[in-house]
């Protein structure tokens, strides 16, 4: 028995052994340029870099001195392209790799974290009106709750601070102004929330926020954690679990309040007594599509608030976190502010729609640069080759099941296509022989038919603040600390923290 016992251990290294030395000198990935000496065996120098915030950047570097595709791990690839790159992964229908199954809220899964594009497909189509970019721009409800937000709640506090000559925290305003406003467009103005007014309520759940996701690393690998766990080993602080608790039952609070409006009320838009501003619009059209589909109902309210809590956290982390990039570099570039004031008395007439912002060219080319130079979504969309293979660069018959995947921190540095990428340059945006090629290389809301579903609600809400602000005030900054972008997951500054200091213009009383 035993002499069978070791045979079979022996068989096994020996299978295990040649499959290692076939993926690392004999396969088609052989030929791609290695990252590290160890790339051909383990990826474990690349999990180091990642945990310790320096694989962005290390990618670009690597990139630059190797070329447009690399190989970072036995079955993985980097790319740097768009032909045979980009284009081919992102819109050729890639499932993503198990690697997101780590993220849940709630227990559950939700749309961003569903592996087969099928299945992602399929929940999109249930959600994807209300996010359009023709219904984001005529919608009643996101037209009242930006005037909340922004006219009756911020431009008031701003207007404080100028007479005060107060310098202000502006990175913890923007998270709260995007969590305010993308809250209350899921689940209603009744139900969303008001941190820009309540500060100690920001603070706390703000904190939270942040906290949930000092574990991310380790969220990425859930079973590993699971048995470190088993062995007394706690990669995953006590403080990351109560702080995603504490955000779920935010989010619970706001679903309950949201579905307590549609029962009270109908939701119709066209109904004159109904206040639309406190429609909970992504929820209310969300659920029933949800519930209808779900095949286990018990199951039905966790799912929904899951999706729910997931497109919160990206408005929290992603829009708050351009508006303060973009802030910071408004503030030192006045001559930009200037510029964009007249632009804004171009359009007074048109009462600021979201038509006539979307028509201002010098504010889509200062978002534009924002996003492109520090990108809020840094997370390297990891993607599995199907069963046919595919071509990446100049490298046929990569094999299926090869995880690929790119990055906007360096697609979006490629200096033939962005001449001096570490310059704030919004002017490059401007120029309408070259727009084209810029707009190819841009990652900033992903690619293809996983793109962000959010892109436009975030256009709008970014260029609707930079209008509020800037038509009425001066900003300069006071202190700004590291606002250089972590090399993490989502791209907040280093400092979580940009003292601005606001002046107001003579004319600028509503």
């Amino acid at each position: 028995m035993l002499a069978v016992s070791f045979t079979v251990i022996v068989l096994a290294a020996v299978v295990w052994l040649s499959r290692r030395l076939y993926l690392a000198f004999f396969s088609p990935l052989a030929r791609v340029p290695n990252a590290h000496p160890l790339a051909p065996f383990s990826k474990l120098w690349l999990l180091r870099l990642r945990y310790r915030g320096q694989e962005h950047r290390t990618r670009h570097i690597l990139h630059k001195r190797l070329g447009p595709v690399i190989r970072l791990g036995p079955q993985e690839l980097s790319v740097n392209c768009i032909d045979n790159g980009v284009r081919t992964i992102y819109n050729g229908g890639f499932d993503k790799s198990p690697w997101f199954e780590g993220f849940k809220f709630y227990g559950q899964p939700f749309m961003f974290t569903m592996l087969p594009s099928s299945v992602h497909s399929e929940r999109k189509r249930m959600i994807s009106s209300v996010y359009s970019k023709s219904y984001i721009q005529n919608s009643v409800d996101l037209t009242a709750i930006l005037d909340t937000v922004l006219m009756n709640r911020l431009v008031p506090k701003a207007r404080a601070w100028s007479r005060g000559a107060t310098a202000v925290d502006l990175h913890a305003e923007t998270q709260a102004l995007s969590m305010d406003v993308t809250s209350c467009y899921l689940c209603g103005l009744n139900a969303g929330s008001n941190f820009i007014e309540d500060v100690k309520t920001r603070d706390y759940y703000l904190r939270a926020f942040k906290q949930s996701l000092d574990g991310l690393f380790w969220h990425e690998y859930p079973q590993f954690a699971k048995w470190a766990g088993r062995l007394g080993i706690r990669l995953v602080s006590d403080v990351v679990h109560e702080s995603q608790s504490i955000i779920e039952k935010l989010c619970s609070r706001m679903c309950d309040a949201a579905y307590q409006r549609m029962l009270e009320k109908p939701l119709t838009e066209d109904t004159e007594s109904i206040h639309v501003s406190t429609r909970p619009v992504v929820y209310a059209h969300l659920r029933p599509k949800l519930m209808e589909s779900c095949s286990d109902p018990s199951k039905g309210d966790a799912l929904l608030a899951a999706e729910i809590l997931d497109h919160m956290v990206a408005g929290n982390g992603g829009t708050g976190n351009t508006l303060s990039l973009l802030t910071w570099q408004l503030s030192k570039h006045p001559e930009v502010q200037k510029q964009l004031r007249k632009d804004f008395k171009s359009i007074q007439g048109t009462g600021f729609s979201a038509q006539a912002v979307d028509s201002l060219s010098l504010l889509d080319a200062v978002l534009m640069e924002a996003m492109r130079l520090d990108p809020a979504d840094l997370i390297p969309h990891l993607r599995i080759v199907p069963k046919e293979g595919t071509t990446l660069g100049s490298y046929p018959n990569i094999p299926s099941g090869t995880t690929v995947s790119a990055t906007a921190w360096a697609l979006h540095r490629n200096e033939e296509v962005y001449p001096e990428p570490e310059e704030w340059r919004p002017e490059r945006w401007m120029n309408d022989s070259r727009r084209f090629e810029l707009q190819k290389w841009f990652f900033g809301f992903g690619v293809g038919g996983r793109t962000c579903i959010g892109n436009h609600l975030a256009i709008r809400v970014i260029k609707a603040f930079v209008c509020a602000v800037y038509s009425r005030f001066e900003t300069s900054v006071i202190d700004d600390g590291d606002m250089k972008q972590i090399d993490g997951r989502m791209g907040r500054p280093s400092g979580d923290k940009l003292l601005i200091k606001f002046h107001e213009l003579a004319s600028s009383e509503d």
